[in-house]
Protein backbone atom coordinates (compact mmCIF):
# COMPACT_ATOMS: atom_id res chain seq x y z
CA UNK A 1 0.00 0.00 0.00
CA UNK A 2 2.70 2.21 0.43
CA UNK A 3 3.79 2.02 -2.89
CA UNK A 4 0.36 2.79 -4.30
CA UNK A 5 0.83 5.72 -1.97
CA UNK A 6 3.50 7.41 -3.33
CA UNK A 7 1.98 7.00 -7.17
CA UNK A 8 -1.27 8.50 -5.98
CA UNK A 9 0.44 11.28 -4.29
CA UNK A 10 2.71 11.84 -7.79
CA UNK A 11 -0.87 12.03 -9.46
CA UNK A 12 -2.65 14.38 -7.04
CA UNK A 13 -0.44 17.31 -6.45
CA UNK A 14 0.92 18.77 -9.39
CA UNK A 15 -0.97 16.43 -11.77
CA UNK A 16 -3.29 19.38 -13.40
CA UNK A 17 -0.84 21.94 -12.59
CA UNK A 18 2.14 23.58 -15.10
CA UNK A 19 3.90 20.21 -16.29
CA UNK A 20 5.80 19.54 -13.75
CA UNK A 21 6.56 16.25 -11.96
CA UNK A 22 6.88 16.10 -7.85
CA UNK A 23 9.80 15.00 -6.03
CA UNK A 24 9.64 12.91 -2.43
CA UNK A 25 5.47 13.04 -1.36
CA UNK A 26 3.66 10.74 0.34
CA UNK A 27 0.31 9.28 1.20
CA UNK A 28 0.37 7.62 4.41
CA UNK A 29 -1.58 4.27 5.31
CA UNK A 30 -2.32 4.97 8.64
CA UNK A 31 -3.76 8.35 9.64
CA UNK A 32 -3.50 10.54 12.82
CA UNK A 33 -6.69 10.94 14.71
CA UNK A 34 -5.44 14.64 15.04
CA UNK A 35 -7.23 16.96 12.62
CA UNK A 36 -4.09 19.40 11.41
CA UNK A 37 -4.73 23.05 9.60
CA UNK A 38 -2.72 23.25 6.84
CA UNK A 39 -2.38 26.48 4.21
CA UNK A 40 -2.60 26.27 -0.07
CA UNK A 41 -0.92 29.42 -1.66
CA UNK A 42 -1.37 29.14 -5.43
CA UNK A 43 0.74 31.02 -7.48
CA UNK A 44 -0.35 32.14 -11.11
CA UNK A 45 2.36 32.93 -13.34
CA UNK A 46 2.19 34.70 -17.58
CA UNK A 47 3.57 32.29 -19.32
CA UNK A 48 3.36 31.60 -22.78
CA UNK A 49 4.70 27.90 -22.61
CA UNK A 50 5.61 25.74 -20.29
CA UNK A 51 9.21 24.97 -19.28
CA UNK A 52 11.30 22.61 -21.05
CA UNK A 53 11.27 19.01 -19.55
CA UNK A 54 9.03 20.54 -17.29
CA UNK A 55 10.12 21.29 -13.39
CA UNK A 56 10.39 19.19 -10.59
CA UNK A 57 7.56 20.08 -7.97
CA UNK A 58 8.25 20.51 -4.43
CA UNK A 59 4.93 21.87 -2.90
CA UNK A 60 7.49 24.70 -1.45
CA UNK A 61 7.81 27.76 -3.12
CA UNK A 62 10.34 27.35 -6.49
CA UNK A 63 12.78 29.84 -7.56
CA UNK A 64 12.21 28.64 -10.60
CA UNK A 65 9.23 30.68 -11.49
CA UNK A 66 10.32 34.26 -9.82
CA UNK A 67 11.50 35.94 -12.60
CA UNK A 68 7.56 35.19 -14.66
CA UNK A 69 5.04 37.76 -14.08
CA UNK A 70 2.33 38.04 -11.94
CA UNK A 71 -1.11 37.49 -13.06
CA UNK A 72 -3.02 40.01 -10.30
CA UNK A 73 -7.23 39.79 -9.92
CA UNK A 74 -7.22 36.27 -10.76
CA UNK A 75 -10.06 34.70 -9.09
CA UNK A 76 -9.77 31.13 -6.75
CA UNK A 77 -12.57 29.21 -5.43
CA UNK A 78 -11.86 26.25 -2.92
CA UNK A 79 -14.11 23.26 -2.10
CA UNK A 80 -13.47 20.17 -0.14
CA UNK A 81 -14.80 17.22 -2.22
CA UNK A 82 -13.84 14.24 -0.73
CA UNK A 83 -16.77 11.63 -0.23
CA UNK A 84 -17.86 12.64 -3.83
CA UNK A 85 -14.36 11.98 -5.54
CA UNK A 86 -14.04 8.77 -3.54
CA UNK A 87 -17.62 7.91 -4.76
CA UNK A 88 -16.53 8.27 -7.97
CA UNK A 89 -13.02 6.70 -7.76
CA UNK A 90 -14.79 3.45 -6.49
CA UNK A 91 -17.54 3.54 -9.15
CA UNK A 92 -14.04 3.41 -11.49
CA UNK A 93 -12.26 0.97 -9.73
CA UNK A 94 -15.37 -1.44 -9.63
CA UNK A 95 -14.89 -4.92 -10.98
CA UNK A 96 -11.11 -4.16 -11.48
CA UNK A 97 -8.01 -5.38 -10.28
CA UNK A 98 -7.48 -3.22 -7.23
CA UNK A 99 -4.35 -4.60 -5.93
CA UNK A 100 -2.93 -3.68 -9.55
CA UNK A 101 -0.91 -0.17 -9.15
CA UNK A 102 -1.14 0.77 -12.91
CA UNK A 103 -5.16 0.06 -13.05
CA UNK A 104 -5.63 2.18 -9.16
CA UNK A 105 -3.64 5.32 -11.01
CA UNK A 106 -5.31 5.22 -14.04
CA UNK A 107 -8.30 5.38 -12.66
CA UNK A 108 -6.87 7.98 -10.28
CA UNK A 109 -6.18 10.15 -13.15
CA UNK A 110 -9.62 9.17 -15.13
CA UNK A 111 -11.57 10.47 -11.99
CA UNK A 112 -9.24 13.72 -11.87
CA UNK A 113 -9.23 14.98 -15.07
CA UNK A 114 -12.87 14.73 -16.04
CA UNK A 115 -13.81 15.67 -11.95
CA UNK A 116 -16.88 18.37 -12.46
CA UNK A 117 -18.50 18.58 -8.76
CA UNK A 118 -21.91 16.92 -9.05
CA UNK A 119 -24.61 18.70 -6.69
CA UNK A 120 -23.88 18.82 -3.51
CA UNK A 121 -20.77 16.67 -3.87
CA UNK A 122 -18.33 20.44 -2.98
CA UNK A 123 -18.00 22.06 0.10
CA UNK A 124 -16.86 25.23 -0.61
CA UNK A 125 -14.08 26.36 2.00
CA UNK A 126 -13.32 29.42 0.44
CA UNK A 127 -12.53 32.04 -2.11
CA UNK A 128 -10.13 34.99 -3.32
CA UNK A 129 -8.12 36.90 -5.62
CA UNK A 130 -4.70 36.58 -6.76
CA UNK A 131 -2.75 39.47 -5.48
CA UNK A 132 -0.25 42.23 -7.02
CA UNK A 133 2.54 38.92 -7.02
CA UNK A 134 -0.31 36.54 -8.35
CA UNK A 135 -0.47 34.95 -5.06
CA UNK A 136 -3.54 33.78 -3.29
CA UNK A 137 -4.02 31.91 0.49
CA UNK A 138 -6.38 29.90 1.30
CA UNK A 139 -5.84 28.97 5.31
CA UNK A 140 -6.72 26.90 7.96
CA UNK A 141 -7.81 24.13 5.74
CA UNK A 142 -8.43 20.75 7.97
CA UNK A 143 -6.30 18.12 6.55
CA UNK A 144 -8.60 15.32 7.44
CA UNK A 145 -12.11 14.64 8.24
CA UNK A 146 -13.71 13.50 11.84
CA UNK A 147 -12.47 9.82 10.95
CA UNK A 148 -8.92 10.66 9.92
CA UNK A 149 -9.39 10.30 6.03
CA UNK A 150 -7.65 12.69 4.39
CA UNK A 151 -9.57 15.17 2.42
CA UNK A 152 -9.37 15.70 -1.28
CA UNK A 153 -9.90 19.53 -2.42
CA UNK A 154 -10.51 21.56 -5.55
CA UNK A 155 -9.32 24.61 -6.43
CA UNK A 156 -11.35 26.02 -9.58
CA UNK A 157 -10.46 29.12 -11.57
CA UNK A 158 -12.92 31.61 -12.56
CA UNK A 159 -12.53 32.33 -16.20
CA UNK A 160 -9.90 35.51 -17.27
CA UNK A 161 -10.18 36.66 -21.07
CA UNK A 162 -6.72 36.30 -22.49
CA UNK A 163 -5.59 32.89 -20.62
CA UNK A 164 -5.23 29.35 -21.50
CA UNK A 165 -7.40 27.39 -19.00
CA UNK A 166 -6.19 23.99 -17.71
CA UNK A 167 -8.34 21.28 -18.93
CA UNK A 168 -8.47 19.28 -16.01
CA UNK A 169 -9.99 20.63 -12.09
CA UNK A 170 -7.07 21.56 -9.76
CA UNK A 171 -7.79 18.56 -7.49
CA UNK A 172 -5.23 17.97 -4.50
CA UNK A 173 -5.44 14.84 -1.84
CA UNK A 174 -3.81 15.08 0.78
CA UNK A 175 -1.30 14.11 2.80
CA UNK A 176 1.55 15.99 1.11
CA UNK A 177 5.62 15.79 1.88
CA UNK A 178 8.09 17.50 0.84
CA UNK A 179 11.95 16.49 -0.17
CA UNK A 180 12.56 16.66 2.85
CA UNK A 181 10.34 13.89 3.63
CA UNK A 182 7.86 16.14 5.85
CA UNK A 183 4.45 16.25 5.99
CA UNK A 184 3.83 20.11 4.00
CA UNK A 185 1.90 22.31 6.13
CA UNK A 186 2.09 25.33 4.08
CA UNK A 187 1.94 23.86 0.46
CA UNK A 188 2.49 25.88 -2.79
CA UNK A 189 1.03 25.16 -5.81
CA UNK A 190 1.57 26.61 -9.36
CA UNK A 191 -1.66 26.01 -11.78
CA UNK A 192 -1.20 25.77 -15.35
CA UNK A 193 -1.06 29.24 -16.78
CA UNK A 194 -0.95 29.81 -20.44
CA UNK A 195 -1.06 33.49 -21.50
CA UNK A 196 -2.68 34.09 -24.92
CA UNK A 197 -1.71 37.06 -26.39
CA UNK A 198 -4.70 38.80 -27.34
CA UNK A 199 -4.66 40.66 -30.98
CA UNK A 200 -6.61 43.70 -32.20
CA UNK A 201 -7.54 45.51 -35.47
CA UNK A 202 -8.84 49.29 -35.50
CA UNK A 203 -10.13 51.47 -37.73
CA UNK A 204 -9.38 55.39 -36.75
CA UNK A 205 -11.03 58.36 -37.23
CA UNK A 206 -9.26 61.60 -38.50
CA UNK A 207 -8.75 62.49 -34.44
CA UNK A 208 -7.26 58.90 -33.30
CA UNK A 209 -10.69 57.03 -31.87
CA UNK A 210 -11.20 53.87 -33.21
CA UNK A 211 -14.42 53.12 -35.14
CA UNK A 212 -16.88 50.54 -35.03
CA UNK A 213 -15.79 46.95 -36.52
CA UNK A 214 -18.71 46.10 -37.66
CA UNK A 215 -19.51 48.89 -39.54
CA UNK A 216 -18.72 49.20 -43.68
CA UNK A 217 -16.68 52.67 -43.56
CA UNK A 218 -16.06 55.13 -46.82
CA UNK A 219 -13.72 56.98 -48.18
CA UNK A 220 -12.88 59.09 -51.01
CA UNK A 221 -10.56 58.33 -53.23
CA UNK A 222 -6.80 59.58 -51.87
CA UNK A 223 -8.21 59.72 -48.74
CA UNK A 224 -5.98 58.60 -46.01
CA UNK A 225 -7.35 55.32 -44.17
CA UNK A 226 -5.75 55.06 -40.82
CA UNK A 227 -5.32 51.61 -38.99
CA UNK A 228 -4.32 50.77 -35.88
CA UNK A 229 -3.49 46.85 -34.87
CA UNK A 230 -2.62 45.98 -30.97
CA UNK A 231 -0.71 43.07 -29.77
CA UNK A 232 0.72 41.85 -26.53
CA UNK A 233 4.54 40.95 -27.05
CA UNK A 234 5.42 37.13 -25.41
CA UNK A 235 6.40 37.42 -21.92
CA UNK A 236 9.35 34.85 -22.95
CA UNK A 237 10.33 36.56 -26.34
CA UNK A 238 14.13 36.82 -24.65
CA UNK A 239 14.29 33.75 -22.83
CA UNK A 240 17.26 31.89 -23.74
CA UNK A 241 16.50 27.86 -23.62
CA UNK A 242 19.36 24.34 -23.33
CA UNK A 243 18.42 21.51 -25.70
CA UNK A 244 19.25 18.06 -24.13
CA UNK A 245 23.22 18.76 -25.05
CA UNK A 246 23.16 21.95 -23.37
CA UNK A 247 23.43 24.15 -26.27
CA UNK A 248 21.60 27.59 -25.90
CA UNK A 249 18.94 28.84 -28.21
CA UNK A 250 16.62 31.80 -27.99
CA UNK A 251 13.01 30.59 -27.16
CA UNK A 252 11.51 32.24 -30.20
CA UNK A 253 13.14 31.38 -33.86
CA UNK A 254 10.16 33.96 -35.05
CA UNK A 255 7.81 36.52 -34.68
CA UNK A 256 6.58 38.39 -37.74
CA UNK A 257 4.17 41.11 -38.22
CA UNK A 258 2.53 40.75 -41.75
CA UNK A 259 -0.43 43.10 -42.87
CA UNK A 260 -1.99 43.29 -46.32
CA UNK A 261 -4.70 44.34 -48.31
CA UNK A 262 -7.39 42.17 -49.57
CA UNK A 263 -8.02 43.44 -52.66
CA UNK A 264 -5.34 44.92 -55.36
CA UNK A 265 -5.62 48.82 -56.58
CA UNK A 266 -4.26 50.22 -53.22
CA UNK A 267 -2.14 52.66 -51.97
CA UNK A 268 0.08 51.45 -48.71
CA UNK A 269 1.27 55.42 -47.52
CA UNK A 270 3.71 54.43 -44.58
CA UNK A 271 3.92 53.16 -40.76
CA UNK A 272 2.84 56.44 -38.71
CA UNK A 273 4.52 55.47 -35.44
CA UNK A 274 4.90 52.44 -33.01
CA UNK A 275 4.14 52.37 -28.90
CA UNK A 276 4.96 49.62 -26.70
CA UNK A 277 4.00 50.03 -23.04
CA UNK A 278 2.38 53.11 -23.70
CA UNK A 279 5.12 55.07 -25.31
CA UNK A 280 6.72 55.58 -28.59
CA UNK A 281 9.54 53.96 -29.86
CA UNK A 282 11.45 54.88 -32.94
CA UNK A 283 10.29 53.10 -35.86
CA UNK A 284 13.40 52.72 -38.04
CA UNK A 285 15.04 51.86 -35.21
CA UNK A 286 12.33 48.37 -34.18
CA UNK A 287 11.82 47.68 -38.09
CA UNK A 288 15.68 48.08 -39.27
CA UNK A 289 18.74 46.61 -38.43
CA UNK A 290 19.91 44.92 -37.01
CA UNK A 291 16.90 43.93 -35.41
CA UNK A 292 14.16 43.60 -38.08
CA UNK A 293 13.77 43.21 -41.69
CA UNK A 294 11.05 45.10 -43.25
CA UNK A 295 9.46 45.38 -46.22
CA UNK A 296 6.69 47.25 -47.81
CA UNK A 297 4.46 46.79 -50.81
CA UNK A 298 2.74 49.23 -53.05
CA UNK A 299 4.11 52.46 -51.34
CA UNK A 300 4.93 55.26 -53.31
CA UNK A 301 7.60 54.30 -56.25
CA UNK A 302 6.76 50.83 -55.97
CA UNK A 303 2.72 51.05 -56.77
CA UNK A 304 1.20 47.96 -59.00
CA UNK A 305 -2.21 47.84 -59.40
CA UNK A 306 -2.43 44.11 -59.60
CA UNK A 307 -0.39 44.38 -56.22
CA UNK A 308 -1.80 44.17 -52.36
CA UNK A 309 -0.81 46.79 -50.58
CA UNK A 310 1.00 46.05 -47.04
CA UNK A 311 3.92 45.23 -44.85
CA UNK A 312 6.17 42.53 -43.48
CA UNK A 313 8.15 43.51 -40.13
CA UNK A 314 10.07 39.80 -39.47
CA UNK A 315 12.38 40.00 -36.25
CA UNK A 316 15.79 38.59 -36.78
CA UNK A 317 15.51 35.98 -34.48
CA UNK A 318 16.13 32.09 -35.68
CA UNK A 319 17.07 28.66 -34.47
CA UNK A 320 20.71 28.74 -34.50
CA UNK A 321 21.82 26.91 -30.84
CA UNK A 322 25.45 28.05 -29.57
CA UNK A 323 28.12 28.81 -30.27
CA UNK A 324 27.59 30.21 -33.90
CA UNK A 325 27.28 33.43 -35.58
CA UNK A 326 23.73 32.88 -35.89
CA UNK A 327 22.98 32.58 -32.41
CA UNK A 328 24.57 35.57 -31.55
CA UNK A 329 22.63 37.52 -33.92
CA UNK A 330 18.99 35.99 -32.67
CA UNK A 331 20.27 36.87 -28.89
CA UNK A 332 20.85 40.37 -29.19
CA UNK A 333 17.60 40.17 -30.98
CA UNK A 334 16.00 38.78 -28.36
CA UNK A 335 17.63 40.97 -25.46
CA UNK A 336 16.45 43.75 -27.60
CA UNK A 337 12.78 42.06 -27.75
CA UNK A 338 12.93 41.00 -23.80
CA UNK A 339 12.61 44.91 -22.74
CA UNK A 340 9.27 44.86 -24.28
CA UNK A 341 8.54 41.14 -23.26
CA UNK A 342 4.64 41.17 -21.71
CA UNK A 343 3.88 44.38 -23.33
CA UNK A 344 1.61 45.71 -25.55
CA UNK A 345 2.77 46.86 -29.23
CA UNK A 346 0.86 49.31 -31.63
CA UNK A 347 1.22 49.70 -34.87
CA UNK A 348 -0.46 52.77 -36.31
CA UNK A 349 -0.10 53.03 -40.46
CA UNK A 350 -2.02 54.53 -43.26
CA UNK A 351 -3.42 53.43 -46.39
CA UNK A 352 -5.39 54.95 -49.31
CA UNK A 353 -7.82 53.90 -52.43
CA UNK A 354 -6.55 54.87 -56.00
CA UNK A 355 -8.34 54.91 -59.24
CA UNK A 356 -7.72 51.23 -59.51
CA UNK A 357 -9.51 50.33 -56.19
CA UNK A 358 -12.41 48.70 -57.85
CA UNK A 359 -15.98 50.33 -56.21
CA UNK A 360 -18.80 49.03 -54.26
CA UNK A 361 -16.59 46.25 -52.81
CA UNK A 362 -16.14 45.81 -49.36
CA UNK A 363 -12.30 45.50 -48.67
CA UNK A 364 -10.48 43.89 -45.57
CA UNK A 365 -7.26 44.70 -44.22
CA UNK A 366 -5.51 41.25 -43.23
CA UNK A 367 -3.31 41.26 -39.79
CA UNK A 368 -1.38 38.68 -38.43
CA UNK A 369 1.43 37.27 -35.91
CA UNK A 370 3.11 34.33 -36.90
CA UNK A 371 5.40 33.26 -33.86
CA UNK A 372 7.80 30.00 -33.58
CA UNK A 373 9.25 28.60 -30.33
CA UNK A 374 12.35 26.49 -30.58
CA UNK A 375 10.46 23.91 -28.39
CA UNK A 376 7.34 23.54 -31.29
CA UNK A 377 7.44 22.90 -34.84
CA UNK A 378 4.57 24.27 -35.37
CA UNK A 379 4.73 28.00 -36.40
CA UNK A 380 1.68 29.62 -34.89
CA UNK A 381 -0.40 32.36 -36.49
CA UNK A 382 -2.83 34.51 -35.01
CA UNK A 383 -5.52 37.21 -36.25
CA UNK A 384 -8.02 39.49 -35.02
CA UNK A 385 -11.48 37.87 -34.23
CA UNK A 386 -13.14 40.68 -36.56
CA UNK A 387 -11.70 43.58 -38.84
CA UNK A 388 -13.14 46.18 -40.06
CA UNK A 389 -14.41 46.95 -44.10
CA UNK A 390 -13.43 49.94 -46.14
CA UNK A 391 -15.35 50.86 -49.05
CA UNK A 392 -15.44 53.88 -51.77
CA UNK A 393 -18.63 54.53 -53.69
CA UNK A 394 -19.97 55.38 -57.05
CA UNK A 395 -23.30 56.52 -59.23
CA UNK A 396 -24.21 56.34 -63.03
CA UNK A 397 -26.20 58.55 -65.15
CA UNK A 398 -27.63 59.32 -68.23
CA UNK A 399 -28.90 62.34 -70.21
CA UNK A 400 -31.40 62.13 -71.97
CA UNK A 401 -34.66 64.20 -73.98
CA UNK A 402 -37.66 64.98 -72.13
CA UNK A 403 -40.29 62.49 -72.49
CA UNK A 404 -37.92 60.01 -74.30
CA UNK A 405 -35.46 58.03 -71.60
CA UNK A 406 -33.61 56.12 -74.20
CA UNK A 407 -33.02 58.70 -76.29
CA UNK A 408 -29.51 59.94 -75.02
CA UNK A 409 -27.68 63.24 -75.36
CA UNK A 410 -23.87 63.93 -75.94
CA UNK A 411 -22.07 67.30 -74.30
CA UNK A 412 -24.02 68.20 -71.34
CA UNK A 413 -21.22 68.99 -68.40
CA UNK A 414 -21.42 68.88 -64.81
CA UNK A 415 -20.03 69.32 -61.43
CA UNK A 416 -20.38 67.72 -58.83
CA UNK A 417 -21.65 69.69 -55.20
CA UNK A 418 -21.44 68.41 -51.61
CA UNK A 419 -22.61 70.50 -48.79
CA UNK A 420 -21.52 70.55 -45.51
CA UNK A 421 -21.20 73.42 -42.61
CA UNK A 422 -23.92 75.20 -44.37
CA UNK A 423 -21.19 75.76 -47.31
CA UNK A 424 -21.06 74.41 -51.00
CA UNK A 425 -18.12 72.58 -52.14
CA UNK A 426 -17.51 71.50 -55.69
CA UNK A 427 -15.12 68.42 -56.62
CA UNK A 428 -11.98 69.55 -58.36
CA UNK A 429 -9.60 67.50 -61.00
CA UNK A 430 -6.88 65.54 -59.49
CA UNK A 431 -5.54 61.89 -59.82
CA UNK A 432 -5.49 59.73 -57.05
CA UNK A 433 -7.28 62.14 -54.72
CA UNK A 434 -11.09 63.90 -54.27
CA UNK A 435 -10.36 67.83 -53.36
CA UNK A 436 -13.18 69.45 -52.52
CA UNK A 437 -13.16 73.47 -53.34
CA UNK A 438 -15.44 75.83 -51.64
CA UNK A 439 -17.95 77.73 -54.04
CA UNK A 440 -17.14 81.16 -54.80
CA UNK A 441 -19.81 84.25 -55.46
CA UNK A 442 -19.89 83.88 -58.86
CA UNK A 443 -18.35 81.00 -59.23
CA UNK A 444 -17.60 80.24 -63.05
CA UNK A 445 -15.96 76.72 -62.41
CA UNK A 446 -13.34 76.57 -64.72
CA UNK A 447 -11.36 74.76 -62.02
CA UNK A 448 -14.33 72.24 -61.42
CA UNK A 449 -13.86 68.24 -62.42
CA UNK A 450 -16.50 67.65 -65.41
CA UNK A 451 -18.32 65.13 -65.97
CA UNK A 452 -19.54 65.43 -69.86
CA UNK A 453 -22.20 62.66 -71.15
CA UNK A 454 -21.09 60.46 -73.98
CA UNK A 455 -23.11 59.62 -77.42
CA UNK A 456 -24.98 57.31 -75.89
CA UNK A 457 -26.20 60.20 -72.61
CA UNK A 458 -23.75 58.00 -70.05
CA UNK A 459 -21.65 59.57 -67.44
CA UNK A 460 -20.79 58.50 -64.02
CA UNK A 461 -18.83 59.67 -60.60
CA UNK A 462 -16.59 56.89 -58.85
CA UNK A 463 -13.71 56.69 -55.76
CA UNK A 464 -16.76 59.00 -53.16
CA UNK A 465 -17.69 58.48 -49.78
CA UNK A 466 -21.00 57.43 -48.89
CA UNK A 467 -23.41 60.66 -48.55
CA UNK A 468 -25.52 62.60 -50.51
CA UNK A 469 -24.69 64.74 -53.60
CA UNK A 470 -25.50 67.06 -56.30
CA UNK A 471 -25.33 67.80 -59.72
CA UNK A 472 -25.07 70.96 -61.12
CA UNK A 473 -25.53 71.45 -64.99
CA UNK A 474 -22.43 74.18 -66.34
CA UNK A 475 -23.38 73.39 -70.34
CA UNK A 476 -26.67 72.02 -71.58
CA UNK A 477 -26.11 69.56 -74.93
CA UNK A 478 -26.60 71.93 -78.36
CA UNK A 479 -30.28 72.88 -78.94
CA UNK A 480 -31.31 71.91 -75.14
CA UNK A 481 -32.48 73.92 -72.02
CA UNK A 482 -29.38 74.11 -69.53
CA UNK A 483 -31.12 72.80 -66.01
CA UNK A 484 -31.95 75.54 -63.36
CA UNK A 485 -32.18 73.37 -60.62
CA UNK A 486 -29.75 70.68 -59.11
CA UNK A 487 -30.05 67.04 -59.38
CA UNK A 488 -29.61 65.55 -55.93
CA UNK A 489 -28.29 61.55 -55.80
CA UNK A 490 -26.52 59.71 -53.45
CA UNK A 491 -23.73 57.46 -52.64
CA UNK A 492 -24.38 54.44 -50.49
CA UNK A 493 -23.68 51.06 -51.06
CA UNK A 494 -24.67 49.23 -53.73
CA UNK A 495 -25.81 52.95 -55.36
CA UNK A 496 -22.81 52.07 -58.33
CA UNK A 497 -22.65 48.06 -58.76
CA UNK A 498 -25.01 46.05 -56.87
CA UNK A 499 -27.60 44.41 -57.68
CA UNK A 500 -29.96 47.50 -56.69
CA UNK A 501 -28.30 49.98 -58.57
CA UNK A 502 -29.59 51.91 -60.57
CA UNK A 503 -28.75 54.27 -63.38
CA UNK A 504 -30.15 57.58 -62.84
CA UNK A 505 -32.07 59.72 -65.46
CA UNK A 506 -31.12 63.29 -65.93
CA UNK A 507 -33.13 65.00 -68.47
CA UNK A 508 -33.22 68.13 -70.83
CA UNK A 509 -36.02 69.88 -72.69
CA UNK A 510 -35.22 70.89 -76.24
CA UNK A 511 -35.45 75.03 -77.18
CA UNK A 512 -37.34 73.86 -80.15
CA UNK A 513 -37.00 73.85 -83.66
CA UNK A 514 -37.05 77.27 -86.34
CA UNK A 515 -39.75 76.68 -89.68
CA UNK A 516 -38.13 79.05 -92.55
CA UNK A 517 -40.68 81.81 -93.45
CA UNK A 518 -43.46 81.45 -96.53
CA UNK A 519 -44.48 85.52 -96.58
CA UNK A 520 -45.35 88.65 -94.59
CA UNK A 521 -44.91 92.42 -94.63
CA UNK A 522 -41.12 92.21 -94.11
CA UNK A 523 -40.52 90.71 -97.65
CA UNK A 524 -42.04 93.09 -99.21
CA UNK A 525 -39.27 95.84 -98.47
CA UNK A 526 -36.42 93.26 -99.77
CA UNK A 527 -38.34 92.56 -103.01
CA UNK A 528 -38.48 96.38 -104.11
CA UNK A 529 -34.83 96.87 -102.91
CA UNK A 530 -33.98 93.95 -105.34
CA UNK A 531 -35.64 95.03 -107.93
CA UNK A 532 -34.39 98.81 -107.55
CA UNK A 533 -30.70 97.63 -108.15
CA UNK A 534 -32.05 95.20 -111.09
CA UNK A 535 -33.56 98.47 -112.68
CA UNK A 536 -30.32 100.68 -112.30
CA UNK A 537 -27.60 97.89 -113.22
CA UNK A 538 -30.20 97.90 -116.93
CA UNK A 539 -30.04 101.31 -117.27
CA UNK A 540 -26.40 101.18 -116.15
CA UNK A 541 -25.42 98.49 -118.72
CA UNK A 542 -27.70 99.92 -121.91
CA UNK A 543 -25.76 103.62 -121.23
CA UNK A 544 -22.60 101.84 -121.29
CA UNK A 545 -23.41 99.90 -124.59
CA UNK A 546 -24.57 103.39 -126.36
CA UNK A 547 -21.30 105.12 -125.56
CA UNK A 548 -19.50 102.58 -127.07
CA UNK A 549 -21.38 101.91 -130.03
Amino acid sequence: MKARGKIISLLTTILCLVPMFVGVLGMGEEASAAIQNIDVTLHKKKMDEFPIGGILNTGEEMNEFKDYEALPDVEFTAYEITNDFYVRLEAELDGKDRDSDDIYEAAVKKVMNSYQAAPGGATQVGQDSTDVNGNVTFSNLPDRDSNGRYHVYLFIEKEVPGLTQFSQPLVMMLPLKGESGNELTHIHLYPKNKVQSDIKKELLDADGTALDNKDLHSYDVGKEIKYKTTFTIPSQIGEIVKDENKLEQTRYSKLVFRDAMDTAGILFKQIDKIVIGGAEVSVSEFTGSPYATTTYTNNAGNYGKDKLAGFEISMNLNAEKSPSTGFDSSKAVAEYLAKYSGKKIEIFYTMAFTEDTPVDKGINNDFSVTLKQVTSSDEEIRKPDDTPKVITGGKKFMKHEDGKPEQGLAGAEFVVIKKAGGKEYYLAPGEGNRNWVEVATGEDYSGARKLVSKSDGSFEITGLEFGDYQLREIKAPDGFQKLDKDVPFTIAEGSYAGPSAEVQKVMNTSRGGFLPSTGGKGIVAFLLIGFALMAFAVVRYRKVHEQTA
